[in-house]
């Protein structure tokens, strides 16, 4: 007579030690290398300009950017003049030493980058820079 063989059973769990392990790895290669960006700003051409001056404080710098089509932001809002006076009279009433940034296009219509010093004038910050190029 034929010799039977039993049949092994075959083991289907995976094995879920490790899976902890795993899930942190890639917990950490994700917080590692992802990026965030912290200031996007306008797509804007600066002016260009014969002498400029480095500021070195960058956190006591407010900016405001006016693009070619003559819209004023604020951290990435479009406001007003009106509304960035009152922005920028908040802020200089926390920290008086406060200097406004002011990064328009070369394009920008005069009128606009009018109202922003005007609005500038209203909150009373008196430090303002004109972010430019050099010339080449």
């Amino acid at each position: 007579m034929g010799t039977f063989k039993k049949k092994t059973r075959v083991d289907t769990e995976i094995p879920a030690s490790s899976m902890a392990d795993l899930a942190f790895l890639l917990l950490i290669f994700f917080m590692v290398s992802t990026v965030f960006k912290t200031e996007q700003g306008l797509k804007i051409i600066l002016p260009e300009a014969e002498m400029t001056v480095k500021i070195q404080k960058r956190r006591d710098v407010r900016h405001v950017w006016v693009n070619r089509a003559g819209t004023i932001n604020v951290d990435d809002l479009p406001m007003s003049s009106f509304k960035m006076a009152q922005i920028l009279n908040g802020d200089l009433q926390k920290n008086p030493g406060m200097i406004v940034g002011i990064r328009a296009d070369a394009l920008a219509p005069y009128t606009v980058v009018n109202d922003v010093l005007a609005g500038c004038q209203l909150a009373g910050a008196f430090r303002v820079q004109f972010a430019t190029t050099t010339e080449k």
